[in-house]
């Protein structure tokens, strides 16, 4: 699929989704931007984490009928001898 074809599908995307939720693609895009993963390094292991999803995080993924991504997303320990 070439660049115009790519560029066509994002823009059906977008609509689909602003149907399907009743918002603008611009509130859309403002409320799942703060949808982030923090990062923590410690000596025992790693830890990658999504923070909270709010009721407007939860609005939009419902309406799309998509399933909220898990909040702890990888763990790492590590064994020490």
């Amino acid at each position: 699929m070439g660049l115009l074809g790519s560029g066509w599908l994002a823009l059906l995307l977008i609509r689909i989704a602003e149907t399907e939720t009743g918002d603008s693609w611009h509130q859309l895009r403002k409320s799942i931007r703060r949808l982030t993963f923090g990062f923590l390094a410690v000596n025992g292991g790693k830890l990658a984490q999504l923070n909270q999803i709010t009721s407007d995080q939860k609005h939009v993924l419902n309406a799309l009928n998509l399933k909220p991504p898990k909040r702890n997303v990888s763990l790492e320990l590590h064994r020490t001898s």
